[in-house]
């Protein structure tokens, strides 16, 4: 299962109340997708920085008491852009991944692929995962 948290409506001891119970429910089987304060008008860094400190608390309250095996994976979502993995390393915000979305790949030069269609060339396809990869660090 996974989850989609934000602090837009939420405290965080309500978020940690909810992925307590989602994780007894899914049996472990469960994935965080963190989200900033989503404002869809807007594509601020307080979004960036709104999803990591979600995160940092997730890891802080859940992820540090749990066993390694059991932690849950946390995607970055809210505010994704090129300092979105620096930034949480900087800050030692442990993360599995970065959620993309297609809002913002249409927004941004690097990503225009104009009307080519990425999904049937492999060629395309290759070009644009390796262009995705110089800007998303890990």
């Amino acid at each position: 299962l996974s989850l989609k948290i934000s602090r837009k409506n939420l405290s965080n001891a309500n978020i940690i109340e909810i992925i307590k119970k989602a994780r007894k429910i899914t049996d472990n089987n469960l994935l965080i997708e963190v989200d900033g304060i989503n404002n869809q008008s807007e594509n601020t860094y307080n979004q960036t920085l709104q999803t990591i400190s979600t995160a940092d608390i997730i890891n802080k309250e859940l992820n540090s008491i749990i066993p390694n095996s059991k932690k849950i994976p946390i995607i970055l979502s809210g505010g994704t852009n090129s300092f979105t993995s620096k930034l949480a390393m900087q800050c030692g915000v442990p993360f599995n991944g970065i959620s993309i979305t297609s809002n913002y790949l249409n927004q941004n030069k690097e990503f225009e692929i104009g009307n080519k269609d990425i999904f049937n060339s492999k060629e395309l396809l290759d070009e644009f995962l390796k262009n995705l990869g110089k800007i998303f660090i890990f």
